[in-house]
């Protein structure tokens, strides 16, 4: 396995990003996908996860599974292929807010 190139560490208000796609299967509720790098925030440490768009292909959650991140998203993505990525920035950023409010108030 890979490591994880993870951008919303390095990056953390990139908006949008390609990257390519390295797996994709049908999970319980659509397709989960994993990709070469992402922005995308796994719900963790206290914030909530991300949501957006791999593509043409919507994320409607994103979550950490051992070393790799799943993108939840509705329709398959072919595997090798480069996408378009877009993070739902408003969402994203009042997630940002609300988490260190809650740091200053804690």
């Amino acid at each position: 396995m890979d490591e994880m190139n993870e951008l919303y560490y390095r990056l953390p208000y990139v908006k949008e990003f390609d990257a390519v796609v390295t797996g994709c299967v049908p999970g319980k509720s659509g397709f989960e996908v994993t990709l070469s790098q992402t922005a995308f925030y796994p719900e963790g440490g206290g914030q909530l996860a991300d949501s957006g768009f791999i593509g043409e292909a919507s994320v409607g959650d994103t979550r950490r599974r051992g070393g790799d991140i799943i993108h939840y998203a509705d329709r398959a993505l072919q595997v090798g292929s480069t996408q378009h990525c877009v993070i739902d920035w408003q969402k994203r950023f009042d997630h940002m807010q609300a988490h260190s409010g809650e740091h200053i108030v804690s």
